[in-house]
Parts: C-alpha cells; sequence; structure tokens
C-alpha cells in the first residue's frame, strides 16, 4: 500500500494553471490555506496538510496509479455510498436521490443548490475517494475540518500532526459539527462441552487480547496510508476491543456537519436552506481483505463464529405500526450481505440512512436542523445504553461474593480485566461529556430551529428527550467508572488478604517444622559425636551405647523444658507489656 506524499513545492503554480475542473478547485483551494503557516497569517491551516494531499492525490502527475484510480472512482458497482435526502415544505415525502457516479453527484448536488427552501441530508457511507469528497466541499461549500477529523484515526495518522494538535477538543469549534460514536458488541460462542479452569481461560484472554490489538493496529496503519487498495463505500472502524473471553465491542463513528447552501441572493436566509452531512463508517463490508479482528479467525471459539448484536430501541406504538414504517416490506431497507454473520454491523446500522425519518415529522424537518437529524442521535445513545448495560454485567459477574471470598482463585487477573474495561469506558465518558456540550450549547450553534408553532413544539419535544437520553448515560457511565475503580480497589485489598492467608499458613508449616527442629538437633549433636565410636559397637561392648542412650534422653529433657520456658517467657512478657500500656493510656472518664 503505497503512502501519501506531499506536493512538491516545486512547479506548484503551473499545476493550479492547469486545472479548470471545478472539483479540482477544492483541493487546490485546500492546498494554498495548508501552506499559511504563523509567519504570514495569523490564523495557519497546517494541519490541513495531509489532507491536501489525500483530496489532490488525483490530480497529481506523477500518480503511478492515476488512471486505475480514476477509473476505480467512476466506475459503478451497482451500489450506492452517497444517499441525498431533500426536504421541501409541503411535500408529504422528501425526495430521495441514490448516487453511484460522479456525474451523477455533481447534477445531484446542482439541484439541491438550486432549491431556495427546505433542508437536505446527505448521507456518506464508508470510505469516499478523494474526487467524491473534492466535489461535495465545493458543491456544498463544506469545511475541510470536517473531512479531517473524521479521516482522524490515530495519533501516529497522517491527518494528525505530532506537533500541531488542532482545537478539535474545544465546543467553540463544533459548533457547526460533531461526531457520534457507535458501538456494536459481539459474542464468542462456546460450546458446552469445553472445560477449561479459570487459570487457562485468563491466559487464553491476555493471549486474545494481544492478537487483537496486533491486528487493529495494522488495520489502522492501513487506512493511515490510504493508499489505493480502498475500495468505495468499504466500511471503517475505529477500534475493537475484547471486554471478557466471549464478548467483543466495535467502535464506530458518525460525523454531522450543517452548513448553509451557496447561494448569490441577498434575499435567502439561513434558515431557508441547509445542507448536513452524515458520514457514516458503515458502508458495505470491510473489503475483500478484511485485515481487521472482527472477522478474524482468532476470535472463533473452537471454530465458533462470533455473531454481533443488533442496537435495539423502543418507540412509543412502534408495535403497532406497520410494515414500511418499521422498515419491513420496503425493498430499500431489505440487507444485501448473504450471511450477516460473515459482517462486523448488523441490519440496524446498515438501514439508518433509509429508516431515520420514518417516524419523524416532514414539516419540522424542513424547519429545524436538530429534529431532522434526531432518530440519529437517538440510535447513538441507544448503542450506548446497551454498551452499559454489557459493562455493568461483566462487572456483577467478576465481583459476586463467592468469587472474592474463593482464596485459590488468583484475583489479579480480574483486577487486570476490570482495569482494561475501565479504560474503555473513560473513552466513551469522555465521548458522553463532548455530545452533552454540544446538546446544553444548541442555542449558539449554528443549526437552524423551528419557527411555526407546530414545528417548535414537535423539535423541543424530541430534543428534550435527546438531552434527558444523553445526560442519563453520562451519569451512569461516570458512576459506572467509579464502580469499576472501587471494585477493582477491593480486588486489590481481597489479593492482599489472600496473600497474606497463605503466608500464616505457610507461616504455621514453619513454626511446626521449627519445633520438629528443636528435638532433632539434640539427637543429631549427640548421634554425630558418638556415632565416630562404632568400634564399641563390634566388640560387643554396650556401655558407650547406654551413655549414649541417657545423654539423648537429657538433651531432650532439657531442650523441651527450653522450649516451655521459653513459651512461657513470652506469655509474661506479653501480659506485662499489656498492663504497662494500659496504665501509661490516659483516661477517658
Amino acid at each position: 500500500m503505497e503512502k501519501m506524499s506531499e506536493f512538491p513545492r516545486e512547479g506548484r503554480p503551473s499545476l493550479l494553471r492547469a486545472r479548470t475542473s471545478e472539483e479540482q478547485v477544492y483541493a487546490d483551494r485546500i492546498y494554498l490555506k495548508s501552506q499559511k503557516y504563523s509567519g504570514n497569517s495569523f490564523y495557519t491551516f497546517s494541519t490541513l496538510g495531509p489532507l491536501s494531499s489525500f483530496l489532490g492525490s488525483p490530480y497529481h502527475p506523477f500518480g503511478e496509479d492515476q488512471k486505475s484510480a480514476e477509473h476505480c472512482e467512476n466506475t459503478s458497482n451497482g451500489d450506492a455510498f452517497v444517499h441525498l435526502r431533500t426536504y421541501v415544505p409541503g411535500a408529504g415525502s422528501p425526495i430521495r436521490n441514490d448516487v453511484r457516479t460522479l456525474e451523477e453527484l455533481e447534477s445531484s448536488l446542482d439541484q439541491v443548490n438550486s432549491c431556495r427552501v427546505g433542508g437536505t441530508v446527505v448521507f456518506l457511507r464508508g470510505y469516499q475517494p478523494a474526487r467524491w469528497l473534492n466535489v461535495i466541499g465545493h458543491k456544498l461549500s463544506l469545511e475541510p475540518e470536517f473531512y479531517r477529523r473524521h479521516l482522524h484515526f490515530s495519533a501516529a495518522s497522517p491527518f494528525s500532526q505530532e506537533r500541531q494538535y488542532s482545537d478539535a477538543s474545544l465546543p467553540s469549534s463544533k459548533t457547526h459539527m460533531m461526531q457520534l460514536k457507535l458501538t456494536t458488541l459481539g459474542t464468542r460462542f462456546a460450546p458446552d462441552n469445553m472445560k477449561r479452569s479459570e487459570q487457562e481461560e485468563q491466559k487464553m484472554l491476555s493471549r486474545l487480547r494481544e492478537q487483537v490489538s496486533s491486528l487493529m493496529k495494522k488495520y489502522i496503519k492501513g487506512w493511515d496510508e490510504y493508499g489505493s487498495e480502498l475500495g468505495h463505500g468499504m466500511s471503517m472502524a475505529r477500534n475493537f476491543f475484547v471486554l471478557d473471553r466471549q464478548h467483543v465491542s466495535l467502535e464506530q463513528t458518525i460525523s454531522i456537519c450543517v452548513t448553509e447552501r451557496p447561494h448569490n441572493s441577498k434575499h435567502w436566509t439561513v434558515s431557508d436552506s441547509r445542507t448536513a452531512v452524515v458520514w457514516l463508517d458503515f458502508g458495505s463490508g470491510f473489503g475483500p481483505a478484511d485485515a481487521g479482528p472482527w472477522n478474524s479467525k482468532v476470535l472463533d471459539y473452537a471454530g465458533c463464529h462470533v455473531e454481533y448484536w443488533a442496537t435495539t430501541q423502543h418507540r412509543p406504538g412502534i408495535y403497532f405500526a406497520d410494515e414500511k414504517t418499521m422498515g419491513g416490506s420496503n425493498s430499500c431497507y431489505q440487507a444485501k450481505d448473504d450471511d450477516e454473520r460473515s459482517v462486523s454491523q448488523p441490519a440496524t446500522f446498515k438501514l439508518l440512512h433509509e429508516a431515520f425519518d420514518t417516524l419523524l415529522d416532514s414539516e419540522a424537518m424542513v424547519e429545524d436542523t436538530y429534529y431532522s437529524l434526531s432518530e440519529i442521535f437517538r440510535f447513538s445513545v441507544a448503542s450506548e445504553a446497551q454498551f452499559l448495560d454489557k459493562l455493568q454485567h461483566l462487572l456483577e459477574e467478576d465481583m459476586q461474593p463467592a468469587v472474592l471470598a474463593e482464596t485459590n482463585s488468583d484475583k489479579r487477573m480480574t483486577m487486570w480485566n476490570l482495569v482494561h474495561n475501565k479504560q474503555i469506558l473513560d473513552r466513551h465518558v469522555q465521548n458522553l461529556e463532548e455530545i452533552c456540550e454540544f446538546l446544553e450549547a444548541k442555542d449558539s450553534n449554528n443549526w437552524s430551529t423551528a419557527r411555526s408553532e407546530g414545528g417548535l413544539k414537535k423539535a423541543c419535544m424530541a430534543n428534550r428527550l435527546i438531552e434527558r437520553d444523553y445526560q442519563k448515560m453520562r451519569r451512569r457511565a461516570i458512576k459506572l467508572s467509579e464502580d469499576y475503580w472501587q471494585s477493582t480497589t477491593m480486588l486489590a485489598n481481597a489479593a492482599m488478604i489472600d496473600d497474606s492467608q497463605r503466608t500464616i499458613s505457610q507461616g504455621e508449616i514453619v513454626r511446626k517444622l521449627s519445633t520438629l527442629g528443636f528435638f532433632f538437633l539434640p539427637l543429631t549433636f549427640s548421634t554425630s559425636i558418638f556415632g565416630m565410636n562404632l568400634q564399641e559397637l563390634n566388640e560387643g561392648s554396650h556401655s558407650k551405647l547406654g551413655v549414649w542412650l541417657g545423654i539423648a534422653a537429657a538433651s531432650l529433657l532439657l531442650a523441651y523444658l527450653v522450649l516451655r520456658w521459653s513459651s512461657h517467657r513470652q506469655r509474661v512478657l506479653g501480659a506485662w507489656r499489656k498492663l504497662r500500656t494500659v496504665q501509661h493510656s490516659p483516661s477517658t472518664v
């Protein structure tokens, strides 16, 4: 996989003059901005350098795979990974447009920009080639920071520079864009007849986590390089963890950016026309190589596959809704994967771009941006609730009284397992904090709000529900993190008590051996002296043998008396020290 390279500065102006297509304008503009440094501009964009290289790679004259890359980006494989949903006042249903080629994308975005009222939601599913991102960015005047944040995979990513961190953590830099996390749980099924000891299972769990971590690093490295092997619509993953011996979790991201439609008329307002771009990590599988750990053989539990969970949601009255509303009979809702178990995300995430508006009022969606995206927020918080439920269950299993009372079990392995899960949980706490800050400051964000009485009522109700859900999940995650910390402390104390008990048991054994040695020492001493005179026994003289027996008996008696005197002396000294302590202690009366 070939790494991205920066554009050479030599000959760059001639390249800019040679480009005339609209999609190149966006890449060229980002390149020029990325060249502004602190010496010539107060606002620097040096963090956009790697993104500029990626977006400009299709037009690089020295690229070896330029023709093949352009062919892949313009060839339709039958699947659409860009979806436009336009909502116009008075229309009962949105205008749906599933884009499969660059020509369709340009014409669809031109139609969106020509619409003076209403709103449009643009869904990007999976990996998007550079030319597609340039067209979307140019047509919608999309800020490149949105691309950079979504393509930021790791600290070693070319989209992040070691000495130039961005201000992405500041709430003021997220007034028009936001990232939501999605967590999918999976189960490793084990045969019923499989029996292993607890220690063997813990060792296997440690090895499995090391293997999964290695595979995940390899996968992230492949995305960081962004080579030509990446296919349009290929799914992306952010993290993958092994929670315990039977459960795993896959983390993905939804990036949202709301922008005004570019216009030239002074009569247009921000609330009249706006576009929301929603970039989903999940597209269509993870590519032919599938280098990630989610479908790896290392997860097979003695040949048994891993099955991933669906994200469950409840809405009032959903049980009595028709199949079209629930996404049952409509052909656009049908999953296309032949075997859902071979992919890492069940159909609930794959249908998000199709079913996100089925329960919403189209008129209120035209007016209020938060309301139009409310189901995406609720889907994300539902996956978070499911993840916290699983971590709560794992904590209760590890902290059962029977487990704590078992002195022979190795509590250190359980303790490190809790530490591992707590680190994952703390990352979720931080993400929930950021989302809650974003929702609490929605009045200062650049998102349009409803104006009509009916739309305002529906939007406010939905927004309050979302804010309450996220605040609840934030409090619960913080409390669960504290419970994990307290449980880790309890296990550490229990492990110390177990060590003390084992030390006491070993000390008792040493005491018994010392007592035996106290008696055998005189016998060994007398035997070593008289054992040199074996000639007396051969001559038939038993006088010295009798002397040895007498001395040995006297030595044993003397050793016994010394032992009793020593024990009595220790008791007397202990009682005397206790009496002195009582006499010198201050009176409490």
